[in-house]
């Protein structure tokens, strides 16, 4: 009892410890600092997002004299004077052509295909050993449209379809078809796997939903510049999970902060801890930055970023009060939003920590991955069966500004309307490639929480982690029949005291290794610690 006590109190504080930033914001000052590079480097801001740490240097709109304005605000009036402003910054039309982050490559198996979608999209990823490089093809075989996916690697690295048994190589020409005994029908174009551009970076696959190979190089993917400093710690290093509702209501969850006591009570802060957050919102035609207008600490500095199509990020470093020319503490969340189907997406985020003791930095290094995720799984799991329900009556009538239904007279929900108004110039939803726009049936609250479905099986930790806790379990109970026979026949106290000291353990290896699989399993919600005053 007291080594599973220990394992969860280690197990909340490294939740408190990764996810605090969420709420940081409310406690501490949104210092914005000039342009933040997104895409390499390669492309910048157009104009500078002002400091908010001197007065006289906040934008006129939110002058001292008109702040008052956020707390007369009425039904009315939210949602229409506030967002046109918003929505007048955003003029042109967004191209959904552009790089989307996949999975962290090495959660990919290189041995054999790997299903993804994307926008629709049913692709198939796979690794070719001769070249060293990753290719993607649209899932589906020429021939008769069966599933790559559901193929094989063959000796030669191509990718064979396990219908008919047609190669392909990396760039997606055939290269062999068994029926064919000249060994022409090969050649033509028709032939082909229709090939997708593809690219790893930061740990990232990255894949263009478009043949055009010069427009895919023509973009550049938003990466998060932190990790290219070996300063930056990963604690979780990659988490990735598959959620019940769409890549709208994900990212409108991830820009709302003032949720997180509620929903999160008890995981990150608790209920009696949420607090006006009076933000302030700038919408220009690369997404939009929220940041407090109440902090005027100079000691923090706090920055939230959506960047389109899928990446919100959050930066927050804070500096020692005592001595200011200290290295400071950055806590940062790069979190990347991926639309996969209507009414489903996927979430990878990372967590960039500069820490100024490294002692601190080595030992978080050393946490196991799949522990880590345990955490953020359960923070997952405290959003899902509210947002696929919330997500259900948001477009019951499939009307895709029925966000206008939503009364929001709090500054904090700011971020949520500028999101709403961006999405609108741009249809309201992405630009499905491969699907049509319509939400599928929710399922039960099992399946909604599913977490082997949809995390454990597309971690490689994690289910490394399972399927080791699930033989581990197996050995146990055959360890402690062994010693249970073994006790029977043994002749000396010391030799039966031996075996059934051996029985206990293995019966506590295996209730230990059966929660730890629960949990990459299924937990169910609302817990009673969540449920309880």
């Amino acid at each position: 009892r007291s080594s599973m006590s220990g394992v969860r109190s280690r197990k909340m504080r490294l939740s408190r410890m990764l996810l605090h930033l969420y709420l940081i914001g409310s406690a501490s000052s949104f210092h914005v600092t000039s342009h933040i590079p997104i895409n390499g480097g390669k492309h910048r801001l157009d104009k500078k997002v002002p400091s908010l740490t001197a007065p006289h240097h906040r934008p006129s709109s939110f002058s001292p004299a008109l702040h008052p304005l956020v707390k007369r605000q009425t039904r009315s009036t939210l949602g229409r004077a506030e967002t046109s402003s918003m929505s007048d910054a955003v003029s042109s039309k967004f191209s959904w052509l552009d790089w989307y982050p996949v999975s962290p490559a090495k959660d990919l198996k290189k041995d054999q295909p790997n299903q993804v979608v994307l926008l629709g999209l049913d692709l198939v990823v796979w690794w070719h050993q001769p070249s060293g490089t990753w290719s993607c093809f649209a899932d589906e075989c020429p021939h008769r449209l069966a599933p790559l996916s559901e193929g094989r690697i063959d000796k030669n690295g191509n990718l064979q379809c396990a219908y008919h048994g047609w190669e392909f190589s990396e760039k997606g020409s055939c290269e062999r078809i068994p029926q064919d005994s000249m060994d022409t029908m090969k050649c033509d174009k028709k032939a082909c796997a229709t090939s997708y551009p593809v690219m790893e970076e930061q740990g990232l696959l990255w894949i263009f939903p478009d043949t055009d190979r010069n427009l895919a190089m023509s973009k550049s993917p938003k990466i998060i510049p932190q990790f290219d400093d070996p300063a930056f710690v990963d604690p979780t290093n990659f988490f990735m999970r598959d959620v019940p509702y769409g890549w709208d209501t994900l990212i409108e969850n991830l820009v709302d902060p003032s949720h997180v006591p509620f929903a999160h009570h008890g995981l990150i802060e608790a209920r009696d801890q949420g607090r006006p957050i009076n933000l302030y919102v700038e919408s220009h035609e690369a997404g939009f930055e929220g940041y407090d207008m109440d902090q005027n600490s100079t000691s923090r500095r706090f920055v939230i970023k959506f960047r389109p199509p899928c990446l919100i990020s959050y930066e927050i470093e804070r500096k020692s009060s005592s001595d200011p020319e200290k290295n400071s503490t950055f806590l940062g969340l790069g979190t990347y939003c991926i639309p996969t189907a209507p009414g489903h997406s996927r979430l990878i985020t990372r967590f960039p920590f500069r820490f100024p003791n490294q002692i601190v930095a080595n030992i978080v290094r050393m946490q196991p991955r799949w522990m880590t995720h345990l955490s953020q799984n359960q923070v997952i799991d405290s959003d899902n069966v509210f947002l696929s329900l919330l997500e259900s009556k948001l477009r019951s009538d499939e009307d895709s500004s029925n966000f206008k239904r939503y009364y929001v007279p709090a500054a904090a929900d700011r971020p949520v309307l500028a999101f709403r108004q961006w999405l609108q110039k741009q249809g309201g939803q992405p630009a499905w490639l491969g699907t049509p726009s319509m939400l599928p049936k929710k399922g039960s609250r099992r399946e909604l929480l599913d977490r082997y479905e949809q995390h454990t099986k597309i971690c490689s930790s994690c289910s490394r982690a399972h399927h080791r806790l699930t033989r581990g379990s197996k050995i146990s109970i055959f360890a402690a029949a062994a010693a249970l026979v073994a006790s029977a026949f043994a002749q000396s106290v010391r030799m039966k005291v031996l075996c059934v000291c051996t029985f206990f353990l293995s019966l506590g290896i295996k209730v230990l290794a059966d929660q730890f699989r629960k949990k990459l399993e299924y937990v169910p919600w609302p817990s009673k610690e969540w449920l309880r005053p």
